[in-house]
């Protein structure tokens, strides 16, 4: 009850006391968004001031597809097996195992499928991605991008083994003074239902952690270390004109594949972020 009505308040409040209520909710401060100096607070300078068309194409993850074979080829990206705005296309598919579904339109909405499911199964699957074309993304945080997405469902090859886990590899890409850039990456792993791990590392220095919010501990493998230079390689043709990008890669046993592009992570009130860390971070993202 009190939840609900917490949500219709702020639901009714300008944006920019919207965002700055829910930063202080989830902080405990509220957030200098006119003079923005850690990295939370740029999301939210982002987001409330920054009205670039071209963020709704390149977070579109359909979209982005063309923009990625355009400038390092078709071969990064994850094999596609179906796009439809129709739930009801699943149906007619010949390949459910070893896939995955998600939507375009936003985050934390996929299904991972190993095994072909019963028709009881398809049949709750098809509705759960029937509920998230209605969802409107956006709302969650304020993200306007996504709003102007037209929702789409995504079949694509599951990329791992069963047993293989897989990592999310975000590449913090900020751009110096110079024109040159300087990448910071985030490793997701040990993903469930009730949360992630998580780490941070200077690529320049892969052998130590830099950040690790929730002391979570990882050594990156030879493999990864490799793989992650050839990524480093590949993010120099991406988003250029952008003075911060995240930029989100696989890594396989056998492949590197292209994830995703993101404009604002976190909806500027992410945990990861916070502290000291965020501070030293939100300097190197130079806004003017």
């Amino acid at each position: 009850m009190l939840k609900n009505l917490y949500r219709l308040i702020i639901s009714k409040l300008p944006k920019k006391y919207r965002l700055a209520l829910t930063y202080f909710r989830t902080f405990g401060v509220f957030p200098n968004i006119e003079n923005p100096q850690n990295f939370n607070e740029k999301v939210l300078s982002r987001i409330l001031y920054d009205k670039d068309s071209q963020f709704s194409l390149l977070a579109d993850k359909y979209a982005v597809r063309a923009y990625v074979q355009e400038k390092i080829g078709e071969d990064y990206l994850i094999p596609l097996i179906l796009c439809t705005e129709n739930p009801d296309d699943l149906y007619g598919m010949d390949q459910w195992e070893k896939i995955v579904i998600k939507p375009n339109h936003g985050a934390g909405m996929v299904k991972i499928i190993d095994d072909v499911p019963s028709q009881d199964e398809k049949n709750q699957i098809i509705e759960k991605a029937t509920a998230w074309l209605k969802e409107d993304y956006s709302e969650i945080g304020d993200e306007w991008h996504y709003s102007l997405i037209k929702p789409k469902l995504l079949v694509e090859q599951k990329i791992t083994s069963k047993d293989e886990a897989l990592r999310d590899y975000k590449f913090h890409r900020f751009t110096n003074k110079d024109g040159s850039y300087r990448q910071i990456l985030q490793v997701v792993a040990e993903r469930s239902e009730q949360g992630y791990e998580t780490v941070f590392f200077d690529v320049k220095d892969l052998d130590n952690i830099l950040h690790s919010p929730f002391n979570y501990k990882l050594v990156l493998s030879p493999r990864e270390k490799e793989a992650i230079q050839e990524v480093l390689r590949l993010n120099e043709f991406l988003c250029t004109e952008y003075k911060y990008i995240r930029l989100d890669w696989y890594i396989t046993k056998e492949k590197i594949y292209f994830g995703e592009i993101t404009f604002t992570p976190g909806a500027g009130r992410s945990s990861s972020f916070s502290g000291v860390f965020g501070k030293e971070i939100g300097k190197l993202w130079l806004m003017k």
